[in-house]
């Protein structure tokens, strides 16, 4: 049997190897086979990533996971567009023009 270092390093590295994940955003502990992942994510996606690469590690008998979705927030900005033509609106979204 793995010690808990080892398998928190195992699954650690895991998630690394996620093309969706930021290692630095998802938090592991493991005792005893159990593994508690932890930490907050911009998508659902990368939450089941994380879980399943937490998952498939030799060594996890059970998964506790508290990893949060917080989705990013968008502010649309609705501004008149001085091109002679009376009525036309372009909304900006991160600095991005979109009409």
């Amino acid at each position: 049997m793995k010690s808990n270092a080892e398998l928190q390093q195992d699954v650690q590295d895991a998630i690394k190897w996620q093309p969706l994940l930021n290692a630095a955003e998802i938090g592991v502990t493991a005792k005893d086979g159990v593994v508690s992942l932890t930490g907050v994510v911009d998508s659902y996606s990368k939450k089941t990533e994380a879980e399943d690469a937490a998952k498939n590690v030799a060594g996890v008998t059970a998964l506790v996971e508290k990893i949060e979705v917080k989705y990013p927030t968008h502010e649309w900005y609705v501004l008149p567009l001085r091109t002679g033509f009376t009525g036309s609106f372009f909304q900006f979204q991160s600095g991005q023009l979109e009409g």
